[in-house]
């Protein structure tokens, strides 16, 4: 028996109907903090996929778990019953899930002065994991939800602190393109926080930009990618470099210009261990940097373009 683990990114309301022989069970669950999960857990033979929503959130995440396929149809009921003991509300055959446009600017299940308790202990710790612990006892697996909310209600300002921020990026899943464009635009000097904290290394994972901003930049363009390109120019000139990097990796097409300098600085930078997230049709792939560089040399625009 063999297993495997994949987690990309996917979009929690494209409905894909099941194949002939897919089984598929459809839940939801409110958590204690008032918000909403949805989930998917689909089998095809020894293939069990398991996709994390919300209502409101654009992209989810999905665990892909293979095993020999009498043990894949009772792993998928063993996870159903998990979910059932939970709390989660298994949905009738068939039925989607429900669609949400508006966020939390609060979390409604949160007492307003435990977010503030947690906003206080946010802007006095000084550790990123002493941080999550305090929005973990506050919010539990909504932990995320709820550091967001504190960020979209300027409570607390993760591009003044660099544990925030690394928080923030570990959260990105969660990221809004509205949000982390108001967030993106006031980074003057990604590297300075940084070293005001003492890093003996700030480490760019796209051109302007550490992990943390390429997650959330990656998040907000799949999000609403077109109020991330309105905003490009207010970015700063090295992270709309960046930006071009990640349009690369959504499909879209790179002027010659930007396209150069993305090579350049891709093959500086090989990345044996950590290839890219792209889009392809879809579905998403994993793409190291000589097949990147393909993509971006097919999808170069015209110079005079």
């Amino acid at each position: 028996m063999s297993r495997g683990l994949m987690v990309v990114p996917d979009h929690p309301r494209s409905h894909e109907p099941p194949g002939e022989f897919d089984e598929v069970r459809r839940l939801l669950h409110a958590e204690r903090s008032g918000a909403v999960r949805t989930y998917e857990l689909r089998r095809c033979g020894g293939t069990v996929t398991a996709t994390r929503g919300r209502p409101e959130r654009r992209f989810a995440a999905r665990t892909t778990t293979t095993l020999a396929p009498a043990a894949a149809a009772a792993f998928l009921e063993r996870q159903v019953a998990a979910l059932q003991a939970r709390g989660a509300r298994l949905l009738i055959d068939g039925a989607l899930f429900p669609i949400a446009e508006r966020r939390f600017k609060a979390l409604p299940g949160i007492e307003p002065e435990v977010a503030s308790e947690v906003a206080r202990n946010l802007r006095a710790h000084r550790r990123k994991f002493a941080m999550l612990g305090k929005l973990q006892w506050a919010a539990g697996d909504d932990w995320d939800l709820l550091l967001w909310s504190l960020v979209r209600a300027g409570r607390v300002q993760p591009h003044r602190d660099v544990e925030l921020w690394m928080l923030l990026g570990d959260a990105a899943l969660e990221a809004d393109a509205i949000t982390v464009m108001d967030l993106l635009t006031k980074l003057v000097d990604l590297p300075g926080l940084y070293r005001a904290r003492r890093y003996d290394e700030y480490a760019e994972a796209m051109p302007g930009g550490d992990a943390a901003a390429e997650s959330l930049l990656w998040s907000a363009y799949l999000d609403e990618p077109g109020h991330v390109d309105a905003r490009a120019s207010e970015l700063p000139p090295p992270m709309q470099l960046g930006l071009w990097l990640i349009r690369a990796c959504a499909g879209e097409r790179v002027p010659a210009a930007a396209a150069e300098r993305i090579a350049a600085w891709l093959r500086a930078r090989p990345r044996p261990f950590t290839p890219l997230e792209a889009r392809a049709g879809d579905a998403f792939v994993k793409l190291d940097v000589p097949e990147l560089l393909r993509r971006i040399d097919r999808a170069r625009l015209p110079a005079a373009q």
